[in-house]
C-alpha cells in the first residue's frame, strides 16, 4: 500500500499532524476565551461607570437616594447580581487572589475622592498596578521557581488588614 502525502503508513506520524493541530485549535479556544473575560471584564466597568449617579446617590443614604428618584429596590438587586456574576467570572479567569478587593478601594479613597466616577477608574488602576507588582513579585523571587501571586496578595492584604485593625483601635 503506497502511503499519501510522504506519509509512510506510520502511526506516530499521522498522530504528530493530529497534535499539532488540536494544539492549533487549543490555542485559538484559549485566546477565545481570554477576549470573551477581557469583554466581561470591560462590562463590568462599564456598568458601574454608566451608574455612577446612581451609586453616588446611595453615599446619602436609601432614602435621600429614593428622593433623587433612584430606584433603590432595582439598583441594589442590580449591583449584587453584577458584583456576584463579576466576582465569579474574574476568580474563573484569575484564580483566587486574595485581598485585591479589600485593599484597593481602602486606598483608592484618599486620593480619588468618595464619587464613584473617579473612583472605579482610580480603583482599576491601582488594582492593575498592584497585580502587576505582584506578579513580578512572585515571579523574581525566588528564580528558579515562581510563586503563586495570591501568595504575594495575601501577604500584603494580612499586613494592610492588621495596619486597619490597630489604626481603627487607636
Amino acid at each position: 500500500m503506497v502511503a499519501k502525502n510522504g506519509d509512510n503508513g506510520n502511526r506516530a506520524g499521522r498522530g504528530t499532524g493530529r497534535q499539532a493541530e488540536q494544539e492549533r485549535i487549543g490555542e485559538v479556544v484559549a485566546r477565545y476565551r481570554l477576549q470573551q473575560r477581557a469583554d466581561d471584564a470591560g462590562t463590568i466597568l462599564v456598568f458601574g461607570l454608566w451608574n455612577h449617579r446612581r451609586l453616588d446617590a446611595f453615599l446619602a443614604g436609601e432614602n435621600a437616594a429614593e428622593t433623587l428618584g433612584v430606584p433603590v429596590a432595582r439598583m441594589r438587586r442590580t449591583t449584587f447580581f453584577v458584583a456576584a456574576f463579576s466576582t465569579a467570572i474574574l476568580v474563573s479567569v484569575a484564580g483566587v487572589i486574595g485581598f485585591v478587593g479589600l485593599m484597593i478601594p481602602h486606598l483608592s479613597r484618599p486620593l480619588a475622592g468618595p464619587l464613584h466616577l473617579r473612583l472605579i477608574a482610580s480603583c482599576a488602576l491601582f488594582g492593575a498596578v498592584l497585580l502587576l507588582a505582584s506578579d513580578l513579585l512572585a515571579r523574581t523571587l525566588l528564580p528558579p521557581q515562581e510563586l503563586p501571586i495570591g501568595i504575594i496578595t495575601s501577604s500584603v492584604g494580612a499586613f494592610f488588614v492588621v495596619t486597619m485593625l490597630i489604626r481603627n483601635r487607636s
